[in-house]
């Protein structure tokens, strides 16, 4: 590593996001786009969460998303130069323990089974 790329990656670290991948296509998407969770939504228990997600065209868009929907929750590193790197939206504050409640939340959401929301 040279002189000048020690100072770039000091000045500019990596950062770790939450990435995941939307399970089924619908308008907006398709099936297996690629998302990164903006807003955890922890007082709603994350049933439903904000994404930013890769359009059918290729856009970003951000949208609130139904957890059963998104799967394959993950920390993905951001290096600097990569398109999303200055988001300032995205989800900032320890990654691995919020992919471990997404996860636990889809779980929960789906175990439900009676397709309504609250259960029972």
């Amino acid at each position: 590593m040279t002189d000048f790329d020690e100072i770039v990656s000091a000045a500019f670290p990596d950062r770790r996001v939450v990435q995941c991948n939307l399970v089924a296509g619908q308008s907006t998407a398709a099936a297996g786009a690629r998302a990164y969770v903006v807003l955890a939504n922890p007082g709603g228990g994350s049933d439903r969460i904000v994404v930013l997600l890769r359009s059918r065209s290729g856009r970003w868009i951000e949208m609130w998303q139904d957890i059963r929907t998104l799967g394959n929750f993950r920390v993905k590193t951001i290096p600097a130069g990569h398109p999303l790197y200055g988001h300032d939206r995205l989800w900032p504050d320890e990654p691995e323990q919020l992919v471990e409640r997404l996860t636990a939340a889809r779980a929960r959401e789906l175990g439900r089974g009676d397709g309504t929301r609250g259960g029972t």
